[in-house]
């Protein structure tokens, strides 16, 4: 991966931090100056009163995550027993929306969201791979010396893995019943638009660095968008330098509007690059705005921006097939996969792992469709023994038909784009698409159908055997 989460994990009593107060942002007067558009250039156009609301600003707070995992292991007397592996998560949320006495956080989703399982593409850690979760919960916490004293238990809501964005609740009067009540701050900036970002614009991040203390750091755009496709999430991005680091994910990432001088709402920190200390990502807030508002993700484009295939599309490929070399092969989720024409039915197939020192099929698909695709028929796949398995299409509920058709699209669509590369490399351009681009998707894509295959051959293993059993007696 080119990012990493910004969360900062502990386990417990593992780290302390020092106490921090808030941080004083230097006084200027208001003014226009270095605004060529929607957004500043620079902290000076900032007007006076947003100044003196961050110099007491509590709107972001910090969040700890705490999580037990079990973990399956044999005792000195051979039986299986449990061992629990517990720590902590540490981030920042945001209050941005009150409704009567609910007020509601929005963070990102690693921050208050672990795997079920562990294992070596889901890791938390400290804990071993093949744990299960069996507890979770987020609370708003304040440091206490090396310590967190828990604040607000939060009820997550809603969580949208592709934005790496979650919306936690939490139940908080408007009015204390006791001096002694925690109080909060809802964001007192409006949501603006990240659309109107630009190179150069300055931008301003209120979280707690390290999960230690709240502070702010600033910095510019360097690119106002960028296309952020690794693992679940699929949205936009834009990239600062501001210098940000662990326990900063979750943190709310404001620029200056240039008609008001108020701070307004643009993104949401949630990851950095790993070769680049101030080069990190941020939620853009327009990908955002529907799900704080309804706590729906928004529907979006299947990952890769991929335009649905067309009649055009299966006609270049049934009648260009040629212009693969004898073994029509080209690159799919780390291995090889082929394309034949039979009859006018398209015939993709996935190669073992070792091909082609080993020719044999893992999996593969038919599609008899002749005007466009995605009249697949059936789809075959190879058991662990060796036997070869074909099960007819007919027989998949609206879930496994929808896995067999992604995974038949994903196949069509690097067919294609190895059509395009070898053009392109015939005509000597250098502008050449990346065929091991969507390769963790595409490996993702092949277990999970691979699994869930395997579990609708048992069903109907099962059905049939019942079948058989049902059968009377000659």
């Amino acid at each position: 991966m080119l990012r990493v989460f910004a969360t900062l994990f502990l386990t417990f009593g593992a780290v302390g931090a020092a106490q921090g107060k808030s941080p004083i942002v230097v006084k200027a007067g208001h003014t226009k100056e270095l605004c060529g558009e929607a957004y500043a250039d620079a902290q000076i156009a900032m007007s006076d009163k947003v100044r003196e609301l961050e110099n007491h600003a509590s709107y972001a707070r910090l969040v700890q995550t705490e999580v037990q995992y079990e973990t399956p292991y044999y005792g000195s007397d051979g039986r299986i027993q449990q061992r629990r592996s517990k720590g902590a998560f540490f981030g920042t949320a945001f209050a941005y929306m009150r409704r009567g006495d609910e007020v509601f956080f929005l963070s990102n989703a690693h921050v208050v969201s672990s795997p079920p399982v562990t294992s070596t593409d889901t890791r938390v850690d400290g804990v071993p791979p093949g744990s299960r979760k069996v507890q979770e919960e987020s609370w708003i916490v304040e440091r206490d010396g090396d310590g967190v004293v828990k604040i607000m238990k939060l009820t997550r809501v809603a969580v949208d893995l592709a934005t790496d964005s979650a919306v936690l609740r939490a139940r908080w009067p408007q009015k204390a019943q006791k001096p002694t009540d925690p109080t909060i701050e809802v964001m007192p900036y409006k949501i603006g638009r990240s659309a109107d970002l630009h190179v150069g614009n300055f931008v301003y991040v209120r979280g707690y660095p390290l999960g230690a203390f709240q502070a702010v750091n600033v910095g510019r755009v360097t690119n106002p968008f960028d296309d952020d496709r690794e693992g679940h999430w699929n949205h936009s991005d834009f990239i600062v330098d501001a210098l940000l680091s662990q326990g900063h994910s979750g943190s709310p990432v404001f620029a200056v509007s240039c008609k008001s001088g108020m701070l307004e709402l643009v993104g949401m920190y949630h990851a950095g690059y790993k070769a680049g200390s101030a080069l990190n990502a941020v939620v853009a807030v327009d990908e955002l705005k529907e799900f704080m508002e309804t706590f729906k993700p928004a529907k979006r484009t299947p990952k890769g921006g991929e335009a649905a295939l067309t009649k055009a599309d299966r006609y270049r490929l049934t009648s260009e097939v040629d212009a693969f070399s004898p073994l029509p092969v080209f690159p799919f989720a780390g291995g090889a996969a082929s394309m034949t024409v039979e009859d006018s039915a398209l015939h993709l197939t996935i190669w073992d792992k070792d091909f082609p020192q080993v020719v044999e099929r893992r999996v593969w698909i038919v599609d008899r469709g002749h005007e466009a695709f995605g009249d697949v028929v059936e789809i075959g796949f190879r058991e662990d023994s060796g036997d070869e398995v074909v099960l007819a299409a007919a027989d998949f509920d609206a879930k496994l038909k929808e896995r067999v058709l992604g995974l038949y699209f994903a196949l069509a669509r690097q067919a294609l784009l190895t059509l395009e590369f070898r053009q392109l490399r015939a005509q000597k351009n250098d502008k050449k698409p990346d065929l091991a681009r969507a390769k963790s998707q595409q490996k993702e894509l092949v277990e999970t159908t691979i699994d869930d295959l395997e579990q609708v051959l048992v069903a109907l293993r099962a059905e049939s055997q019942s079948k058989v059993a049902a059968q009377p007696a000659p």
